[in-house]
């Protein structure tokens, strides 16, 4: 029996969660958490061993082995074998766990009472910080540790009026302490609200299509659902992307460039990826032309490119997972790119949906705005937007200098991450609207 490789990686978090919804606490929460994982590959088969707890590395590898050594065998793994030694400790300005939970109360229903309003319904404010200690160590020599902190809020009302309902909503989640939720509450609650009640007097989107302006946020969700997910490489393997075998070819408009890099101080920061590799910034797409996919150790393998994206929610196995993902800015000023422009400019995001392996997807805007020779004629709402993520990469024609991130969480294989994307304001030739 040999052992090819293994490694253990342990966590120390504190969290706390609380909502306030119509001035009442709805949940809160604060708790302590110690979790690990250890992998092994035995003779090509891997045995994972997760555990709650403190446990000693020999112990969690030696189980980890004994499960890789009990499994039939499978195919024989290829890794990536770079090496990184990492220590860094991120200190907020201020550390959440030195706050006391009835300050961080009164900032969310300070928040929630910048919602109301005589048409508004309800409201809700969530509010979350998170503390995270990580060490990891590996077989091939690998050593790293880290502490960071992550904190944010988002606020929703709801508006009503002879019947109708609209929602307003706006979030904001970054790597620092409470002063993250300091500097932006006010703004965000100003924002939700505004959107609620803008939504009561918009019109219906019409159908068709369009020339569209898209704003950063709507950007940053086309660029994370339509190419971060079908860059990601075991999706490139599994045959479940469109972009499988197309490195090196021309898949967007040459004004369009597009990275992952987990290096930048936001939502979707990490400095050393779960399987103990030192991050860095990844092309994707450089001037129109897929450069490369987001890979870990064995995909790196298989696929060629560096590893560096594999990550895991708590102590799960990790998988190829996205960081801050974005479109690089261009050269054009905001106002510029309204200069004599007909069509709609949709803002913000609802969700949607999108299929990497046939490159099809439909996104919903928040609101959006019916646009004449450059003048802004009405709101509108209940705007998407569908197609084949291809044909609407290439339909881009202009590119702003306005690039912002906007954070979120993103869900794959029943795991949970911290991730940013974003991009600046870009205008699409044609797209369908409906």
């Amino acid at each position: 029996m040999g052992v090819d490789f293994y490694d253990f990686r342990i966590l120390r978090a504190q969290v706390t969660e609380i909502s306030v919804e119509n001035g009442e606490i709805s949940h809160l929460i604060s708790f302590s958490r110690v979790s690990g994982i250890s992998r092994a590959l035995v003779d090509g088969t891997w045995g994972i061993y997760s555990f709650e707890g403190e446990k000693s590395e020999e112990e969690a590898v030696r189980r980890a082995i004994e499960l890789a050594s009990s499994i039939s065998k499978g195919r024989k793994y290829k890794l990536n074998e770079e090496i990184s030694k990492f220590k860094e400790k991120l200190k907020p300005k201020k550390d959440p766990r030195d706050v006391d939970i009835e300050e961080k109360l009164e900032l969310l229903r300070d928040s929630e009472k910048l919602l109301k309003d005589e048409l508004m319904k309800s409201t809700r404010v969530y509010y979350s910080d998170f503390f995270l200690e990580m060490l990891y160590e590996n077989s091939l020599g690998c050593e790293s540790e880290y502490s960071l902190s992550k904190t944010g809020m988002s606020l929703s009302c709801v508006a009503s009026r002879n019947g109708e309902i609209e929602i307003g909503y706006d979030s904001h989640f970054d790597l620092g302490g409470f002063e993250v939720v300091e500097k932006t509450h006010e703004n965000l609650a100003f924002k939700a609200k505004e959107v609620a009640l803008e939504l009561l007097n918009a019109k219906m989107c019409p159908s068709g299509r369009f020339s569209v302006i898209m704003d950063p946020e709507l950007t940053g969700v086309f660029v994370h659902e339509a190419v971060g997910h079908a860059s990601e490489g075991d999706l490139v393997l599994e045959g479940s992307s469109k972009f499988a075998g197309m490195i090196g070819k021309e898949i967007a408009s040459p004004l369009v460039s597009i990275v992952d890099d987990p290096r930048v101080r936001a939502f979707g920061y990490y400095p050393v990826d779960d399987e103990g590799v030192r991050v860095r910034r990844k092309v994707i797409i450089e001037e129109g032309v897929l450069k490369s996919y987001l890979n870990n150790r064995e995909t790196s393998e298989e696929l060629g490119g560096s590893p560096g994206n594999a990550r895991a929610q708590w102590n799960s196995s990790p998988i190829v997972r996205m960081s801050n993902t974005f479109l690089l800015p261009g050269d054009m000023k905001k106002e510029e790119i309204f200069e004599g422009f007909s069509g709609l400019y949709l803002l913000g995001s609802r969700g949607g949906q999108v299929s990497t392996a046939d490159g099809i997807f439909q996104f919903n805007a928040e609101r959006g705005y019916l646009v004449e020779k450059g003048e802004i004629i009405c709101p509108l709402k209940n705007a998407s937007i569908s197609g084949d993520m291809i044909e609407l990469l290439k339909n881009v024609v202009a590119v702003c200098d306005d690039l912002q991130l906007n954070s979120g969480r993103c869900g794959k294989k029943n795991q949970t991450v911290s991730v940013s994307d974003g991009g600046p304001h870009v205008k699409l030739k044609e797209a369908i609207v409906g």
